[in-house]
């Protein structure tokens, strides 16, 4: 019986550590956000990444670092990044939109069609 016990309060204490990691990268994110809107998309994009790299599941940090990637004209990471928030999050408008509208510019309409 001890097993199932110890195994349910690691997951709980886990859980909670989850829970203020998740906090710690929207955190980082809403910085990132504040500096982007401010014009300092290199400063956002620092945040951005600390703030995935605190949660790898935060499709809204993964899209704003493609964001960023895109208005430095780097299209390919801006396509990975929107990717990986898609995945993560498949009922992602905004994700999506940007993908499409990223393909669009790249002239891959039949891509674009599916975002």
């Amino acid at each position: 019986m001890r097993k199932p016990i110890f195994f349910i309060l690691v997951l709980l204490f886990a859980d909670l550590g989850f829970a203020e990691l998740s906090k710690e990268a929207v955190d980082y994110r809403n910085k990132g956000y504040t500096a982007q809107q401010n014009g300092d998309i290199e400063t956002a994009l620092v945040f951005y990444q600390k703030a995935a790299s605190l949660d790898p599941y935060y499709a809204v940090a993964r899209n704003d670092m493609g964001i960023i990637y895109e208005i430095k004209g780097f299209s390919d990471k801006a396509e990975g990044e929107y990717n990986k928030a898609v995945t993560i999050d498949p009922n992602f408008a905004e994700a999506h939109s940007n993908l499409a509208l990223l393909y669009e510019s790249k002239k891959m309409y039949e891509k674009a069609v599916v975002h």
